[in-house]
């Protein structure tokens, strides 16, 4: 049994490890460096709302930065436990509703939603339920 936790523990955290590199190479860098396919998507969606398409980029950008290093923090939990608590439901609660953000912009906002940007964000939102289950299970296991 304690080897299927750590088994379970590790392959937790290599996955929150890579989405997190992932995350924000892909769509952290893109948007702050304004990659041309990103700021084409950006004007896309800007026009829908009427609002300048450079602030939604730069804003987006933030907010999945701190998503991304919410899901780099849940990784490094897994291995030392540093991340516990409040911060880490906060991150993930974070994370949940930016990739929900997302989805409704991709829906909502784009001309022509992107499925794989569609079912990237469903994996990191059940990445994040994930993690915050395991961190509920943490603090009723400290509570007792």
């Amino acid at each position: 049994m304690k080897n299927l936790k750590f088994f379970y523990s590790l392959v937790l955290a290599v996955l929150n490890i890579i989405t997190s590199i992932y995350l924000f190479y892909r769509f952290v860098v893109s948007k702050f460096a304004a990659w041309p396919g990103t700021v084409a998507g950006f004007e896309d969606m800007a026009k829908t709302i009427n609002i300048d398409p450079v602030f939604f980029r730069w804003m987006s950008g933030i907010v999945i930065l701190i998503a991304s290093i919410g899901i780099l923090l849940n990784g490094i939990r897994y291995f030392s436990g540093i991340v516990r608590g409040k911060v880490a439901l906060i991150l993930n609660y974070w994370t949940i509703m930016s990739m929900i953000s997302a989805l409704v912009a991709e829906f909502f906002l784009r001309t022509e939603p992107k499925l794989g940007l569609v079912y990237f964000a469903i994996f990191i939102i059940l990445l994040a339920i994930i993690n915050l289950v395991s961190i509920k299970r943490l603090l009723r296991i400290e509570n007792n």
